[in-house]
C-alpha cells in the first residue's frame, strides 16, 4: 500500500471518528434534566385556583351567623361563673339548627400533596388550629381554621373574610402564591377613635406614628373606646381580629347596636377589663398598661380598615 493511501485513510478514519463524537455530544445536549426545566418548574409550583364566589360565600355565612347565632348561643361551660360558653361548630349546629355553614370554599390547590399551614400576610394558621370567635354574651365557637377535603381548601367565612381583604397573595405551606379575588375587597380608614361617654379619658392621635393613645382615668362604661368611621350605622356588621402585644389576642363578630353621646354607632370595644367600680387603680399595670392593639375590621358593604390604639393608665395609687 502507497504512503499516500495509507495517508488519505488516517485522514478518512479520524474525520469519521471526529463525526460520531459530535453525534454523541449533540445527542447529549438533547437530553434534558426534568429537574432542571424551566417549565416543569412551573408546573410543579405550588398555587390556588380561587372560588369565583368565595367573597358572596363568605358574606352568606356572615348574614346567617348575624340572624341566627350572634347573641343567641346559651350554654355556659362547666364551673363558670361569668357566663362563659364554648362551642365547637357542631354543637352550635345542634343548639341552633338555621346555622347551616361555617365555612366556605377558598379554592382549589395545585400540586400542594399536604398543607401543614395556611395565612395571610404575617398571620399563619397551622393544621388542626382552632381559633376562638366571639359570637355575643361571651359565647365564643372554637374550632379548626381551615380543613382540605379533595385538594380542596375551605376555611372559617369570618377569617377568611377579615385575613383575606386587601391581600394579593396567599400563603401555603410558608410559600407565597398568587391570590386573586374577584371582586377584591376595599379598605377605608377609621376617621377617629375615641371614648363614646362623658369623660375624664382622653384620646390623642400623631399621624406621624398613626396611633391613637387613650389615656384612662376612669374605668367601667366610662372607658367604652368607639372606632368611628363614614357612613357607620346601626346594626352594621363587623368581623374584628385584634392584636395585643404584637399577639392574636381574638376574633370577634360584633354588630354596633351601642350608641354613643351623640348618638353614633361605631365599632366598640373596651380595651381595659371593665372595672365596675371604675377605679383604674384596680387594674393590673402589668398586663394593660402601655398595651398597644391594632384592630383589623371587616364592615360588611364598607371594607376594611385598621387602628392602632396604646393604653396609658393614669394610676393615683401605687401598682405593686
Amino acid at each position: 500500500m502507497s504512503k499516500t493511501l495509507k495517508k488519505s485513510l488516517s485522514i478518512l478514519a479520524t474525520i469519521i471518528l471526529l463525526t460520531i463524537s459530535l453525534f454523541m455530544l449533540t445527542a447529549c445536549g438533547d437530553t434534558k434534566d426534568p429537574s432542571k426545566d424551566p417549565s416543569t418548574e412551573t408546573e410543579n409550583k405550588a398555587s390556588i385556583t380561587v372560588s369565583n364566589s368565595l367573597k358572596s360565600d363568605a358574606e352568606n355565612v356572615l348574614d346567617n351567623i348575624q340572624t341566627y347565632v350572634l347573641d343567641k348561643l346559651t350554654k355556659v361551660d362547666e364551673g363558670n361563673t361569668n357566663g362563659k360558653g364554648t362551642y365547637t361548630v357542631a354543637q352550635a349546629q345542634e343548639e341552633i339548627p338555621e346555622f347551616t355553614q361555617y365555612y366556605v370554599l377558598v379554592g382549589t390547590l395545585n400540586n400542594v400533596d399536604s398543607l401543614t399551614n395556611v395565612g395571610f400576610g404575617d398571620t399563619v394558621y397551622t393544621e388542626n388550629q382552632t381559633i376562638p370567635l366571639s359570637v355575643g354574651l361571651n359565647k365564643f365557637i372554637t374550632d379548626k381554621v381551615y380543613y382540605v377535603s379533595n385538594n380542596q381548601l375551605y376555611m372559617a367565612a369570618p377569617i377568611v373574610l377579615v385575613e383575606s381583604a386587601g391581600q394579593t397573595k396567599i400563603k401555603l405551606n410558608n410559600t407565597e402564591v398568587d391570590f386573586n379575588v374577584n371582586p377584591s375587597v376595599e379598605t377605608f380608614n377609621f376617621t377617629s377613635v375615641a371614648f363614646c361617654f362623658n369623660t375624664n379619658n382622653s384620646v390623642e392621635y400623631s399621624e406621624e406614628k398613626n396611633l391613637y393613645t387613650c389615656t384612662y382615668k376612669e374605668g367601667a362604661g366610662k372607658s367604652m373606646i368607639g372606632f368611628y368611621y363614614d357612613g357607620m350605622a346601626q346594626n352594621d356588621i363587623a368581623i374584628n381580629r385584634l392584636y395585643k402585644n404584637g399577639k392574636l389576642n381574638s376574633y370577634s363578630i360584633t354588630s354596633n347596636t351601642d350608641a354613643d353621646k351623640n348618638s353614633n354607632y361605631p365599632i366598640t370595644y373596651y380595651l381595659i377589663p371593665y372595672i365596675s367600680s371604675g377605679d383604674v387603680n384596680e387594674i393590673d399595670a402589668e398586663r394593660h398598661n402601655n398595651a398597644r392593639f391594632e384592630l383589623k375590621s371587616y364592615v360588611q358593604g364598607k371594607g376594611v380598615a385598621t387602628a392602632n390604639v396604646l393604653n396609658v393608665i393614669d394610676y393615683t395609687t401605687t401598682q405593686e
